[in-house]
């Protein structure tokens, strides 16, 4: 694999990470999805975020619910991170093995 090649395979992988989070996430709004980016690192590599400025609660999305005010309700969206990530593992296992 040269160079040119690596570069599109890792666009590519950053499309379906932003993709895998993006369907994960729960939607009421369209909100939290709508906050998800990627950007490039220095490296070559990239980073998925969420922007907490456009969607503060997402933290919430992701943790159980503590809190007295849910009188021991489960979070219904709890670790819908930990779903996107194993669908993206799952994509990049499969990426891998079809490099030559």
């Amino acid at each position: 694999m040269n160079r040119e090649e690596l570069k599109a395979l890792v666009a590519e992988l950053k499309e379906e990470a932003l993709n895998s989070i993006k369907n994960s996430a729960p939607f009421d709004t369209g909100n939290l999805r709508d906050s998800v980016y990627a950007i490039d690192l220095p490296n070559g590599g990239f980073e998925i975020y969420i922007d907490t400025t456009k969607a503060p609660y997402a933290v919430y999305t992701l943790e159980a619910w503590i809190s007295d005010y849910w009188k021991g309700k489960k979070n219904p969206n709890e670790r819908w991170d930990d779903v996107a990530t194993a669908e993206f593992k799952e994509i990049l296992n499969r990426k891998i093995r079809e490099v030559k």
